[in-house]
C-alpha cells in the first residue's frame, strides 16, 4: 500500500472514530454495504463508500438521529455529568 493509499485509510479511520452515536450507527450499516465482498483496491473502497452514501435511506438516518436525542436527553437532565444510568 502507498503512502497516499495509507492516508486515505488512516483519514477514514479518524473521521469513523472521532464522531458520535449518530456516525457509529450509520457507519455500521454502511460497513455490511461496503465490506460485502471482498475489496480490490483504495479505488474499489472510494467507489463503495460513495455508491453506499448514495444509496443510503432516510429512515436510517432518521433512526440514527433518534437513537442520539434518546442518549443527548440524560446528559442535558445530568448537567453534562455522569449519565448513562440514566439510559
Amino acid at each position: 500500500m502507498g503512502y497516499y493509499q495509507r492516508k486515505l485509510y488512516q483519514n477514514v479511520s479518524y473521521v469513523i472514530h472521532q464522531n458520535g452515536p449518530v456516525d457509529y450507527k450509520i457507519w455500521g450499516v454502511m460497513q455490511q454495504c461496503v465490506y460485502e465482498t471482498k475489496i480490490c483496491d483504495i479505488f474499489d473502497l472510494q467507489r463503495r463508500l460513495t455508491q453506499t452514501c448514495v444509496d443510503f435511506e432516510q429512515n436510517v438516518i432518521k433512526a440514527a438521529i433518534d437513537q442520539w436525542r434518546d442518549r443527548l436527553r440524560p446528559c442535558v437532565r445530568a448537567g453534562g455529568r455522569q449519565f448513562e444510568h440514566m439510559l
